[in-house]
């Protein structure tokens, strides 16, 4: 397995990321940034330590997660996933996370997010922007073709009206 020097340098790397870092064994949380563990309104050294099914149970939202890893464990392959969450401020996060299986002797899987929050949400936004475009689109076509059809109607009503001669420039019109 790791000795404990080497875990000490993954914990010293993993504390320096702004962004949320951890690392974990098949029975527990190895090491987490304090940015990882405030994600579950945990602090690091709360989190540290404890099995994942034992966050899980206490955390609800931690629970995806585990999966998440347990699917790493068992295939030995890198996996991203998007995750939603509410943190204790009640705010929405959106999160790209990486889980990759450490080469070691023992089963690691290390951790790392991404925040994509205010990207997720400008897809969002424009993605309401089109719906409304598509109505106003739809909207402006009815309305135009109803007033070239009243534009046609009383062409033809003209055009039935006059006499042969200048009925040829009233045909101009609707053609």
């Amino acid at each position: 397995g790791l000795s404990y020097y080497h875990r000490d340098v993954i914990k010293n790397l993993i504390e320096n990321f702004e962004e949320p870092f951890y690392l974990v064994d098949q029975q527990r949380v190895v090491a987490s940034n304090e940015a990882n563990a405030e994600l579950f309104g945990l602090s690091s050294e709360s989190l540290e330590g404890k099995s994942e099914q034992q966050v899980a149970s206490d955390v609800e939202r931690y629970s995806k997660r585990c999966k998440k890893h347990e699917n790493v464990f068992e295939t030995g392959e890198p996996l991203s996933f998007t995750e939603e969450l509410v943190d204790d401020q009640g705010e929405e996060r959106v999160l790209e996370t990486t889980c990759v299986p450490v080469k070691s002797s023992e089963k690691l899987v290390l951790g790392y997010s991404h925040e994509i929050t205010s990207h997720t949400n400008r897809i969002r936004e424009l993605s309401e922007q089109r719906k409304d475009m598509n109505v106003l689109n739809q909207v402006l076509r009815h309305d135009v073709r109803n007033r070239l059809q009243i534009i046609l109607t009383h062409g033809d009503l003209i055009t039935n009206m006059i006499d042969t001669n200048e009925s040829q420039h009233a045909q101009r019109l609707l053609e």
